[in-house]
């Protein structure tokens, strides 16, 4: 399973060449409940994608974002 998301996690960070970390906080947000289903740390996920350690954190914000946000719409069904 963590190879599919990172695939996911890569696919949406490749998606802009401006808006990285913005990519990086969605899945987060999107993916927060798969990854603790699977108990995947923020830190596995960043590394087995092959993103840079400095996204461990935003990984994480999006993670915690996700109990107080919700998707809209148009972004449900993208990534």
């Amino acid at each position: 399973m963590i190879h599919e998301l990172a695939n996911k996690l890569k696919s949406m960070y490749d998606s802009t060449n401006t808006e990285k970390a913005a990519m990086v906080h969605l899945f987060g947000i999107i993916y927060a409940d798969e990854m603790a289903r699977y108990g995947i740390s923020a830190a596995e996920m960043v590394r087995v994608a092959g993103l840079t350690k400095g996204y461990n954190s935003e990984l994480s914000k999006g993670v915690k974002l996700s109990k107080y946000v919700q998707l809209k719409d148009e972004y449900r069904n993208r990534f």
